[in-house]
């Protein structure tokens, strides 16, 4: 019927959950990034030359370093949390005591 290479369905959610935390990270580093930058874009605001092509520059910039930050962390965060399910995947069973209550 089914392979062994096959995707169990139970396995989807925590995949899921991966992707979930890991685009999370990404776009939190991403803003954290994109407003340090954006703070530091504020000094040239008050010049009197920053009307000129140095302003969209300056845009660009702050959108690239925010989506480099945002896009470096999202697959870095995905790659340690699949190399972690990796390795509890192959870790062996381990039995547990469950203590019954009133008994």
């Amino acid at each position: 019927m089914l392979d062994d290479g096959s995707i169990d369905l139970l396995q989807r959610g925590p995949r899921l959950r991966r992707l979930a935390i890991a685009l999370l990270v990404g776009a939190s580093v991403a803003l954290f990034i994109g407003s340090a930058c954006y703070g530091l874009s504020l000094d040239d605001a008050s010049a009197s030359w920053w009307r000129t092509g140095s302003a969209a520059r300056a845009w660009r910039f702050i959108f690239y370093m925010a989506g480099l930050a945002g896009a470096a962390s999202f697959s870095l965060t995905l790659w340690l949390l699949q190399r972690r399910a990796r390795r509890l995947e192959r870790r062996p069973p381990v039995a547990r005591v469950v203590a019954r209550r009133g008994a």
